[in-house]
């Protein structure tokens, strides 16, 4: 598996040190050495581990589906934002149904039928369209500005669901890791493991031990 490099995203990094932050791994089965502190790297374990990998993987598979969904939206430029908000809802549903499929299929249905109609109503020559056309024309016209309006808004929201996305993801992975370092401890009779980020030294330091553990993927 292919890793993902560079910087740690601000969400993911927030996540990993909430996640990480100094705990206890109460699960000794022998007395350890008198005095023994042993410490761990949390932060490089996580960014190595194939648990990261996995999130990360994941994670580009949700963004690229959220721009599918949003490009899909953007299309709609005849839409009112009322249908713009209920189609994200449905396309966005989870799970997905026969009925959200059917309501998101209509409002591109109808959104079409609107184009459509302005395109017919522009070819009408001047002289012969009437007061009602012209009416239509205007109000149809006035749809695309309002949509670029709730457009905007709806790219917030498809914003905060990729970084929501992105803090469940770290936390899933630092949960995995955890779980390795806990197990870690338990086979050497080690009562207690620290992260790194609260201590300035201790007598051992885990986290050499652990890495082959949590990148067991070349």
């Amino acid at each position: 598996m292919r890793r993902v490099a560079g910087p740690v995203s601000p969400i993911i990094a927030a996540a990993i040190l909430i996640a990480s932050a100094p705990y206890l791994l109460a699960a000794a089965r022998q007395a350890p050495a008198p005095g023994l502190v042993v410490n761990v790297d949390m932060q490089q374990l996580i960014a190595a581990s194939d648990a990261r990998a996995q999130a990360d993987q994941r994670l580009r598979a949700y963004h690229v589906q959220m721009f599918e969904r949003f490009d899909r939206t953007s299309r709609l430029i005849y839409a009112t934002p009322e249908e713009l908000e209920q189609f994200s809802e449905a396309i966005n549903a989870d799970p997905e149904t026969d009925a959200t499929r059917q309501a998101a299929a209509k409002i591109e249905a109808d959104v079409q039928g609107r184009r459509e109609e302005l395109q017919r109503l522009s070819a009408i020559s001047d002289s012969e369209l009437t007061d009602a056309d012209r009416a239509r024309i205007r109000a149809l016209n006035a749809m695309p500005p309002q949509a670029q309006h709730a457009f905007s808004l709806l790219r917030r929201l498809y914003d905060q669901r990729v970084q929501r996305r992105e803090a469940v993801e770290a936390r899933r992975a630092a949960a995995e890791v955890r779980t390795i370092v806990g197990q870690i401890a338990r086979d050497r009779g080690f009562s207690q493991v620290f992260d790194s980020t609260s201590l300035v030294y201790a007598t051992v330091d885990m986290t050499p031990i652990a890495l082959p553990r949590v990148r067991r993927t070349p």
